[in-house]
């Protein structure tokens, strides 16, 4: 490592074969992701236009404190307001709690993961088939809030769904990267993935930018993006020789 750079590494120490398949998980890594990221994209609050006590026929900046201890009538202000959950279902005034609720739902999603990953032990040869099954279940997360984004409940469980299945992904792609490979390509690849999990922040938040956060484009891209990810993942067979029979496999 100290006389290589970790692409060059990446480049001609590994076969196509290899290449592909790190390259599927460190996309697959950086990609769920994005339900970590997503957090204060998808509850941002709107901003609004209250009518005026002194004259109901105007309508007036307002804040929300402002608006809910009131009682005004009130629209969302859409020219400086991004298309959020927060405005989709309504979560401000006295449905406050129920934000509250979704994003303790979230964290519980990510404990249990962190928990099941130190309770369950799973057997080297089916961690690859786990860490694909587990991207289907955050992408087809992804597509149920999209369909159901008028219930609270399937959205929160849902977001849970895919803040479990991102602890346990995470830690299974580094169990992975080392028990596929070993010596400077498993330093590299583990590099790579940190790398690609950078490079993904800035294109979503670009991205996010372009399409003024627009919450419904952005579960439905990284819903199909994970979708396809995943599935080549389940697919993907790894050339035999690598690590001779998982040899030097990491045991956990």
């Amino acid at each position: 490592m100290e006389q290589s750079n970790i692409f060059s590494i990446f480049i001609h120490q590994s076969t196509l074969n290899e290449k592909k398949f790190i390259l599927s998980i460190c996309l697959l890594y950086s990609f769920c992701s994005s339900g970590i990221i997503g957090l204060p994209l998808w509850f941002e609050d709107p901003s609004f236009l209250c009518s005026d006590p002194k004259n109901p026929n105007n309508l007036i900046s307002c804040t929300e404190s402002y608006m809910c201890s009131n009682s005004l009538d009130f629209i969302i202000d859409w020219n400086v307001s991004a298309s959020t959950l927060t405005s989709e279902l309504q979560l401000f005034c006295d449905r406050k709690f129920i934000k509250r609720l979704i994003l303790s739902a979230i964290y519980f999603g990510g404990f249990a993961g962190c928990l099941m990953n130190f309770m369950v032990s799973v057997k080297s040869e089916w961690r690859k088939k786990i860490l694909a099954v587990l991207g289907l279940f955050f992408a087809l997360s992804n597509f149920a809030i999209l369909l159901f984004s008028h219930s609270e409940i399937i959205v929160g469980f849902s977001l849970a769904t895919m803040s479990f299945s991102c602890m346990i992904g995470n830690a299974y792609g580094f169990i992975i990267i080392n028990e596929y490979f070993s010596g400077d390509l498993a330093k590299a690849a583990t590099i790579l993935m940190t790398l690609c999990w950078g490079v993904f922040g800035i294109c979503f938040g670009f991205f996010a930018w372009m399409i003024h956060s627009y919450w419904k484009i952005l579960f439905f891209t990284m819903g199909t993006l994970i979708f396809l990810d995943a599935g080549y993942l389940l697919c993907f067979q790894i050339e035999k020789g690598v690590k001779e029979g998982l040899s030097k496999a990491v045991k956990l």
